[in-house]
């Protein structure tokens, strides 16, 4: 019943933040993370692109023309599955040498890329204390919320480059002498 109802609240045309914010909150609502992200992925740079959070200690959401914060996607739990293209879930952060929590306070954390065409638009991120908070039907509840998205990513980011596309053709139009 919750999918549908996220399914119809998908099919109104968002802006990404927009998108990706109702996303993250109903990822964070329906596994009771205490944390979670959602970064765009840039692959021809490798980068992921930090859209929108909670409970991270990244500062303020960015709002659309704020620079975001980019990093690697060589590390962390969001580039891995950027990287693989399929969901990890770590249950105790501090036990792997390769990885570290987003925050202090999280121990486990759960990384779901979005997927099309191939490969990963954007990776969402939750992220928890508790150790076990992640179980079965959280981690499939997230997953189905990640498996609606690709579709309405897609069109916000054509909405999204088509206005910056008219801002940028409406600067050249009105700097031009007559």
């Amino acid at each position: 019943r919750e999918i549908a109802i996220l399914r119809q609240e998908l099919e109104a045309p968002l802006t990404v933040n927009a998108l990706l914010q109702l996303l993250l909150g109903w990822a964070l609502d329906s596994t009771g993370a205490e944390a979670g992200a959602i970064s765009l992925v840039d692959r021809d740079r490798g980068e992921l692109v930090l859209q929108v959070h909670e409970g991270y200690p990244f500062g303020g959401v960015t709002t659309y023309g704020e620079p975001r914060r980019r990093v690697s996607w060589e590390h962390g739990v969001a580039g891995k599955a950027a990287r693989s293209g399929r969901s990890i879930l770590i249950r105790d952060i501090n036990r792997e040498p390769d990885q570290q929590a987003g925050a202090p306070h999280i121990r486990a954390e759960l990384a779901i890329p979005i997927r099309a065409d191939g490969g990963a638009l954007a990776v969402l991120v939750l992220g928890s204390p508790r150790s076990a908070a992640f179980g079965e039907s959280e981690t499939a509840f997230a997953q189905a919320i990640c498996d609606l998205a690709p579709q309405p990513l897609r069109r916000a980011l054509r909405y999204q480059e088509l206005l910056e596309t008219s801002t940028q053709l409406n600067q050249v139009v009105t700097s031009m002498p007559i």
